[in-house]
């Protein structure tokens, strides 16, 4: 006698296939923003291996491309996945947790509706020439990498995001630190002569990604319980902090100071008490910097300099003379190694079409041609955001930003060290945000961190 199996309906597989996955939703969730944060690992390996046919570093684009493609893809299932266990859980129908997220979709809109204005251009659909962001970068930023960080809950999820770029931070410091000191590093001589830029297109850029290193070890350095643990982060803050005095990107320093002085304030409110290791991390990054700039490159007079681009905005050049309007225009202008001047055109570009914007890149050929300096953004982004897609988006993305540390300031209390060490991160990125443009290899780790910053009404351990 023989027994005939009987085949399970299709509908009660899927349903299995979804209870077994839903086991998994912070993995799913993990997925996008993983698949960026291993990009730079995966650039030098694949420079390590091709650098006799290598002609430039623009290879690193396509390699970001296709992260991109793949967070925009694998947020899709993470997305249903999480709020399939929020609805079993009860949790659903808490609006109060995605006021972020309204204005981000807002942006998200109001990006769509300017390129359907402008057009779809080959720079909103494949991004310009070297800076590399398209249309669909821009929606990864905010689809992928901000939302599916914000649905995040597990520490351990944001401690591998820790690790993670820990990793690929060393490894890019010690081939910049053996290719100056030791001998030249292959993969590293395409980069920027005058200062290291490792796998970067320029040093600016790689004085973004010691930044994000820099605050980073310092605001879990910060937040440490052991003393090994509090060493570590402290070599890996002076090595991040000696790099960045050869990198000499001084707004990056700028933004360092700011963001240590954010994190010394906020973690003495949430734990009510004076933060002293968050001033053991300033003193480390103040003292590196001060003996490094014995030898090399001294932010003292960079920031005489900056005090004095203060003084040529406001027309007070004490070589200036008075009623000399265009030289003092001309002063003001080349304040900030010329962002005075690309803010004031950019300004004027955002009047003239305040609603929908230029379009992705859209104001590229003109700031080229008006400028100073022959630079196609504007070297702020929030300014950069208000003439691509208009001042409604501009004000909706504030406004996200806003609701994102207004709702950690109402859950500072059951805020953990690894939420609040992603603040201070993203923190620091915003106001450096202020000197410098989007870029598809930077930009993704302010909203991974942003995302992670999320504090959980019903979890956030």
């Amino acid at each position: 006698m023989t027994t005939t199996k009987t085949r399970q309906p299709l509908k009660s597989q899927l349903a299995d296939v979804q209870t077994r996955a839903l086991g998994h939703t912070g993995a799913f969730l993990m997925a996008p923003l993983m698949a960026f944060l291993l990009t730079p690992l995966i650039d030098v390996l694949y420079l390590w291996v091709n650098v006799k046919t290598l002609a430039c570093f623009f290879d690193y684009q396509y390699i970001v491309n296709y992260a991109v493609l793949f967070a925009l893809l694998a947020a899709v299932p993470a997305v249903y996945l999480s709020f399939l266990e929020r609805r079993r859980a009860g949790t659903a129908g808490d609006r109060k947790q995605f006021i972020p997220a309204f204005f981000f979709a807002a942006v998200c809109v109001l990006m769509l509706v300017s390129t359907c204005v402008n057009g779809f251009t080959d720079a909103a659909l494949e991004g310009g020439f070297y800076r590399g962001e398209s249309i669909f970068s821009f929606f990864a930023y905010f689809a992928a990498f901000w939302f599916c960080g914000s649905l995040v809950k597990s520490d351990a999820c944001r401690k591998l995001v820790f690790v993670t770029f820990f990793v690929s931070n060393i490894v890019l410091n010690l081939l910049t630190l053996i290719d100056r000191y030791v001998t030249p590093v292959a993969i590293l001589e395409y980069g920027d002569w005058d200062a290291p830029s490792a796998i970067f297109y320029q040093f600016n850029h790689y004085g973004y990604f010691l930044m994000i290193g820099i605050m980073l070890s310092a605001a879990l350095f910060a937040t440490a319980k052991s003393v090994g643990k509090m060493v570590f982060y402290a070599v890996v803050l002076a090595v991040n902090t000696f790099i960045l005095t050869l990198n000499t990107t001084f707004g990056c320093f700028l933004s360092c100071l700011v963001g240590m002085v954010f994190m010394l304030v906020a973690l003495s409110i949430r734990d009510k008490k004076f933060s002293v290791k968050s001033v053991g991390a300033l003193a480390v990054f103040l003292a590196v910097t001060a003996l490094a700039g014995l030898k090399y490159h001294s932010f003292l007079s960079e920031l005489a300099l900056f005090f004095t681009d203060i003084q040529s905005v406001f027309g007070t050049v004490a070589d200036t003379p008075k009623g000399a309007a265009a030289a003092e225009a001309a002063a003001a202008d080349s304040a900030g190694t010329g962002r005075w001047g690309l803010w004031r055109l950019t300004l004027g570009y955002i009047k003239e079409r305040p609603l929908f914007g230029w379009g992705v890149e859209g104001i590229a050929s003109r700031l080229e041609i008006e400028s100073q300096h022959v630079n196609n953004r504007p070297h702020n982004e929030y300014l950069q955001y208000a003439a691509f897609f208009g001042i409604p988006a501009a004000v909706a993305y504030i406004g996200g930003l806003a609701a994102v540390y207004l709702k950690a300031w109402r859950g500072r209390k059951r805020m953990s060290d690894a939420t609040a060490v992603c603040l201070i991160v993203a923190f620091t990125y915003l106001f450096s945000a202020i000197f410098g443009n989007t870029m598809f290899y930077t930009a993704p780790y302010l909203f991974i961190f942003l995302g992670l910053g999320t504090v959980h009404d019903d979890n956030n351990t």
